[in-house]
């Protein structure tokens, strides 16, 4: 993707928010907000964690049900779509600050470490959602 063409998804992604938000605001005892980057922010960080506990668990059993599949789309989605919005290098701070924090909290240190230091395991979890899409 080249930088205009980025700068031009961007801008359509705010133009979007903006007409959300102002059908939002026609509605009848509805106090007027924007939304502040760093609300975007946390909701990259909530869809992070999201993502964290998936994988987290596929990496420790090897299975994963359905309804995370789906989940773990819908985070991706949505971090994709603020990261448009705040820019990548922003939404990708916030997801290491997200990780980082996951880590400190994990009841199961060793796992957690061993799973940070497992390349195979985002590619694992990716490679098997890809294959359910196909069809395979």
């Amino acid at each position: 993707m080249t930088t205009t063409q980025s700068q031009q998804e961007r801008k359509q992604a705010r133009e979007c928010m903006e007409i959300v938000i102002a059908e939002f605001e026609k509605q009848e005892n509805v106090i007027p907000f924007r939304l502040a980057e760093r609300e975007l922010l946390e909701v990259v960080k909530y869809w992070e964690r999201q993502a964290i506990d998936i994988e987290f668990h596929f990496f420790k059993t090897g299975f994963i049900v359905p309804s995370d599949e789906g989940e773990l789309t819908v985070a991706n989605k949505r971090i994709d779509q603020v990261a448009d919005i705040v820019g990548s290098d922003v939404a990708r701070q916030a997801c290491i600050e997200a990780r980082e924090a996951y880590g400190t909290q994990c009841s199961e240190p060793e796992k957690w470490k061993a799973f940070r230091e497992d390349a195979k395991a985002r590619t694992a979890i990716a490679r098997c959602i890809l294959i359910d899409e196909r069809g395979e």
